[in-house]
């Protein structure tokens, strides 16, 4: 999840490039932000981050056995006992073309309904479908509570639609098997480590050795160009250095074209297709927040934009414009 003032501040710059008025940034931002209250391993939560999360899902083998009574015997007079309360009742009278045939036995509960449903991780592929149909699905809430004039539910549903939308590409469904943080940082440390990491949006460059450590920061001033700051002090003994400055030092740098901090060393794992909890952390990398934060901002305008562009093609310009000053006005 990244972090809040960087949702923040990529929901406020994409509301703002469209002219939305103070009031209604703010409420789209409390929402957007609300959204990192839910941090469980359920895919009802984890989809919201685009992560990968737990949801029921058949059993590959239990799932096809299913226990049914298997052929009642007819009732004989030992079979029967009489009862002032009630009359006996015969059921089950045909066996089931398939399952476990038990006789006349009827198991309640059925011993194998805990064993034809597990609570599985997601693939990628299941979570990408479930993120799509959640965002389908709070575009189209937006666009009916715009058209009703319900412009708090609307700019509610839109910022945490952008949420989930930032966090695709910050997260890129990898998968969340915690129960929250603690349990993160105490079952993956190095991934935890990564991933707060990149999801300041801003760290270009981390590194320690056993001569020097250095840090790097950057942000895109331009859709090509990012200005970055770098700093470096020595560690122990720089005697035996072959290469890059000595002592305390730094540096700005301009960047033009892929963000500095993004570009894999070749070999570098990204993760399968649908990659387990421990590819997580061969596939993070710390210091591609700043692409991150850079397309996770394009692709909030690219949502608006489609939320814009769909209502003014079913209601006209002025729909979308009292949208933008919340005017409820005719």
């Amino acid at each position: 999840m990244a972090i809040v003032p960087v949702h923040e501040a990529i929901t406020r710059e994409a509301l703002n490039k469209f002219g939305f008025v103070p009031q209604a940034v703010d409420i789209a931002v409390n929402a957007n932000a609300a959204v990192d209250k839910k941090q469980g391993d359920d895919a009802s939560e984890t989809n919201l981050h685009s992560m990968r999360g737990y949801f029921w899902n058949s059993d590959p083998v239990f799932g096809r056995l299913n226990v049914r009574p298997g052929q009642q015997q007819p009732a004989t007079r030992l079979s029967v006992r009489s009862s002032k309360s009630a009359a006996p009742v015969v059921t089950g009278t045909q066996s089931p073309q398939s399952g476990i045939n038990l006789g006349p036995l009827k198991l309640l509960p059925d011993p194998l309904s805990s064993m034809s449903k597990t609570y599985r991780l997601q693939t990628e592929d299941q979570a990408k479908e479930a993120v799509k149909a959640l965002l389908d699905q709070a575009k189209r809430d937006v666009i009916q509570a715009v058209l009703q004039k319900d412009y708090d539910r609307a700019l509610t549903r839109l910022g945490e639609a952008l949420h989930t939308v930032q966090d695709r590409v910050f997260h890129n469904f990898e998968p969340w098997p915690y129960k929250d943080i603690p349990d993160a940082l105490m079952k993956s440390p190095s991934y935890m480590m990564c991933h707060a990491l990149r999801d300041l949006g801003y760290i270009s460059k981390v590194g320690v050795d056993e001569h020097q450590f250095a840090l790097g920061v950057a942000t895109r001033v331009d859709p090509q160009l990012y200005l970055g700051a770098e700093a470096f002090g020595p560690i122990g003994q720089q005697n035996s250095m072959t290469g890059g400055f000595r002592g305390w030092g730094g540096m700005l740098t301009l960047t033009l074209g892929a963000a500095p901090g993004s570009m894999r060393t070749p070999g570098q794992s990204t993760g399968g297709s649908n990659p387990g909890p421990d590819d997580a952390i061969l596939s993070c990398l710390g210091t591609e927040g700043v692409a991150d934060k850079a397309k996770a901002t394009d692709d909030s305008k690219q949502f608006i934009e489609e939320v814009e562009e769909e209502i003014e093609s079913a209601q006209g310009g002025g729909t979308w414009d009292n949208f933008l000053y919340l005017k409820k006005g005719s």
